[in-house]
């Protein structure tokens, strides 16, 4: 492997560590809001939130199994 890709991945690992370590120390914990819960923090009706994630202009969300869940 040329000594360019060695000091590439070293790079991309220590950024890792660097964010994963920033993330711990802030109590970084990703959080996921159900269709009230988003509804609510964005000022919506739970059936207007509903609406919006049929068409295109929704906010972006995740499906585990049947639920659905946004990322504030």
């Amino acid at each position: 492997m040329p000594k360019e890709v060695d000091e590439l991945e070293l790079i991309r690992c220590t950024l890792e560590d660097v964010c994963a370590k920033l993330k711990s120390a802030a109590g970084y914990k990703p959080v996921l809001l159900d269709v009230e819960g988003a509804a609510q923090y964005l000022g919506l009706s739970v059936p207007y939130l509903n609406n919006l994630r049929r068409g295109v202009d929704g906010p972006p969300y995740i499906k585990i199994g049947d639920l659905v869940r946004y990322h504030v």
